[in-house]
């Protein structure tokens, strides 16, 4: 019919299974948790994030094998809320270390928190906006 639903989350979405992408053809509105414990999650229409919201990120592994969990918006993104950066495996990024966590075609805001930024032993991972994408970037603290 042409018709696209819109999916409200007010709970958790955690993709658990596969290491491919995992494609959600909804409008999405988060409220809730979005994590991704295995692959990508790829919306196909539109991200909308509001305040109560979070989103998920892992960075980890054991060196050099180095995985992070990437989000793809194939329209636009709408970001607030909370941005949850955890390091997994022991992996410790090094200076100018840069990780694509979100993709999407426009974007409007940015998340109003970001919790787990701090790496140890002077570093730190930097949130960049850009127009099509979020960025995590290591910088010194």
């Amino acid at each position: 019919t042409g018709l696209v639903s819109t999916f409200i989350n007010n709970g958790t979405v955690r993709k658990t299974a596969g290491t491919d992408v995992t494609s959600v053809g909804a409008f999405i509105v988060n409220g809730g948790v979005v994590e991704v414990s295995a692959g990508a999650l790829a919306f196909g229409q539109s991200y909308t994030q509001i305040l109560s919201g979070s989103l998920n990120v892992r960075v980890g592994g054991i060196t050099p094998t180095v995985a992070f969990d990437r989000y793809s918006v194939a329209q636009g993104a709408t970001l607030s809320g909370t941005l949850n950066i955890t390091q997994v495996g022991g992996y410790e990024p090094e200076l100018d270390d840069t990780f694509e966590i979100m993709t999407f075609s426009s974007r409007s805001g940015t998340f109003a928190v970001v919790e787990g930024g701090a790496i140890g032993n002077g570093k730190r991972f930097e949130v960049l906006y850009g127009p099509t994408n979020v960025l995590l970037k290591v910088v010194p603290d």
